[in-house]
């Protein structure tokens, strides 16, 4: 048998294909905001948008005969026929977005036209039209949405938490805000200002609030156009990147876009000037002929055709490459008076963190009452990786014969034990500490083993990783080395929210931070982990991390924050490397880190050969 299906349920399916989540009301209403010529936009969520949305503004309004007809499905002011989607610069222009609205929750509508006198208040619920009367209000239009899917409930089990949910839509009035310089835009998220922009500021100003200080002082700016293409652009150099991309911005004619091949020529330019991993921050803006180009693809219109896609990628390659590598030439020398050097995390820590994590592992009551010794403060906060040698004298005393042939007589004292508890020591994955050979890479200790014709290969960061993360769970507090100085760090007001969101976080896992300033923080305290240089970009890689996270959040970023101060460069002697090698041997599991990570690689000499063969 087949049903013909009400116009109610034709319309709450067509609706569920438009309004997938809180994000997505936000985006159609700021949209016919913007092409109603609004200065001033602002808009306020509480649950995620889940529960409530509003967005107003300051445009022309909609007259009080056509509101009935502006919630109707495909009802437009934007198109008149099919030819006009080509040479459209509007937002939006389907006609579906307020329909779809009101089919899935309860909305109210404040509006009033600049040619008219009064205003209109009409409400709409469960798709229909509830009440309709006339108001005092100036010009512009404000929209509130009420419980969403309120009448579609097995659609609010799909949505994702109020956080989650919240960060979309964050993300996505960082696009609007950018996008749109012209106009000022207020974000509030449960009662609280996210962000202000004005279009009466300056570029940078707005850029500082959206972006953050240290992206003006560490960006770009460039101009350029191609036959088809007129771009303007700013980046950031390979001084500052973050350890995703939510910070990058692409537009054409106004429209935010997505594009993997735009996306993957801009980062290929910092190819070998950013570690791996990380991304650079940028706002792109693109003018094109509208006729070029197909809006009408996806339903979100993020995603458009090209005609002359690979013109538009190799100029954007090489311009910003250009950029980059002129903003890298040398610099004039000129004498300045001597400033404060920047406190760096190793000097702070005063090179013997790694001392406390074998020592907490050990004995955890020692470490409470360990005080670090003084140390001088290394010249570069900013430098990425240490060229200093890890301090290991202080871990224990190791003596070994002039003759690197005479490993039989290496002897291992711990300052915590006497040598007839030494010889109670087993390596419990068959690794001899006499058998290591060589260090390769500053990064792999190479052990023969000589009973099964093997090589043994460790990874020296993934051990330290390792003993860090046992020493650390293994202690009922989280121990905390404090600086000698405050390091200040600037972030943009994204960063400041999600580290006021997960401030209590920190503190958990041995931070002590605090807001210096409506811009920036003051870190005063650190993990007593941290034992090398290490730099700003790896606390906003930590921001980054724990944005990212909804489950098990405490324990990833605790994951993240060893791994970075385990990484770099490791100046280990063969001494050193025995001492690793033995405390790697007392963990129930050496072999792998505490997500998966292969510590010890096994190489068999027949397998060897046959490389060497190859």
């Amino acid at each position: 048998m087949i049903n013909l299906l009400s116009n109610d349920t034709i319309q709450k399916i067509a609706a569920g294909e438009v309004i997938e989540r809180p994000a997505s009301i936000v985006k159609e209403l700021v949209e016919n905001s913007i092409d109603a010529g609004a200065k001033n936009i602002s808009v306020e969520i509480i649950d995620g948008g889940k529960s409530y949305i509003r967005v107003s503004d300051d445009g022309h309004g909609i007259k009080a005969d056509d509101i009935e007809l502006a919630f109707t499905r495909h009802a437009t002011s934007k198109i008149k026929e099919f030819d006009d989607l080509y040479s459209s610069f509007s937002m939006g222009f389907r006609g579906e977005a307020l329909a779809s609205i009101i089919a899935v929750s309860k909305v109210t509508v404040k509006t009033k036209n600049i040619d008219e006198d009064l205003a209109s208040h009409v409400e709409f619920d469960n798709n229909k039209m509830v009440e309709n009367k006339s108001i005092a209000m100036n010009t512009g239009t404000s929209i509130e949405v009420f419980d969403l899917f309120k009448y579609i409930p097995v659609r609010q089990k799909f949505l994702s938490s109020d956080l989650s949910e919240a960060n979309k839509i964050t993300q996505l009035m960082y696009i609007f805000a950018i996008g749109n310089p012209h106009i000022s835009f207020s974000y509030i998220r449960n009662n609280r200002e996210v962000f202000k922009t004005s279009s009466k500021s300056t570029r940078d100003i707005n850029y500082e609030t959206m972006f953050g200080k240290d992206f003006i002082e560490n960006s770009i700016d460039l101009s350029f156009e191609s036959n088809h293409y007129k771009v303007k652009a700013l980046v950031s150099n390979n001084k500052i990147y973050k350890g995703n991309r939510s910070m990058q911005f692409v537009y054409v004619n106004g429209r935010y876009i997505e594009n993997k091949d735009i996306a993957d020529s801009i980062e290929r330019a910092y190819s070998n000037l950013i570690p791996s991993g990380r991304f650079p921050l940028y706002d792109i803006k693109i003018e094109v002929d509208p006729s070029l180009i197909d809006v009408n693809i996806h339903p979100n219109k993020q995603r458009i055709k090209f005609s002359y896609l690979d013109e538009l990628t190799d100029i954007l390659y090489k311009k910003i490459y250009d950029g980059l590598m002129e903003a890298n030439l040398p610099k004039t020398i000129k004498k300045v008076e001597k400033e404060d050097s920047l406190i760096s995390f190793y000097d702070l820590n005063q090179g013997d963190g790694y001392k406390r994590v074998l020592d907490a592992y050990k004995q955890p009551a020692d470490v409470k009452d360990y005080q670090p010794k003084q140390s001088q403060p290394l010249e570069n906060f900013f430098e990425e990786e240490s060229k200093e040698d890890v301090d290991f004298e202080d871990l224990e005393h190791i003596t070994w014969p002039n003759n690197v042939s005479e490993y039989e007589s290496f002897e291992v004292y711990d300052n915590d034990t006497d040598s007839s508890e030494e010889e109670n020591i087993q390596t419990s994955f068959d690794l001899e500490i006499e058998d290591i050979r060589a260090i390769i890479f500053n990064r792999y200790i190479l052990i023969e083993d000589f009973e099964n014709k093997n090589l043994k290969i460790v990874d020296i960061n993934r051990a330290k990783q390792k003993l860090i993360y046992e020493a650390t769970i293994n202690n009922e507090e989280n121990i905390s080395q404090d600086l000698l100085k405050p390091i200040i760090v600037n972030l943009s007001n994204s960063e400041l929210n999600i580290f006021e969101e997960n401030k209590d976080l920190f503190n958990d896992l041995g931070y002590d931070i605090d807001l210096f300033d409506e811009s920036s923080i003051a870190i005063r305290s650190i993990p007593y982990y941290f034992d090398q240089p290490s730099n700003i970009e790896n606390f906003r890689s930590l921001l980054d991390d724990i944005s990212s996270y909804e489950k098990d959040k405490k324990d990833k970023v605790l994951r993240s924050s060893i791994a970075m101060a385990s990484s770099g460069t490791n100046n280990l002697s063969i001494g050193q490397a025995q001492v690793l090698i033995k405390e790697l041997s007392k963990l129930d599991n050496p072999y792998t880190t505490e997500n998966g990570q292969s510590i010890i690689y096994n190489l068999s000499r027949d397998e060897f050969i046959n490389i060497l063969n190859k």
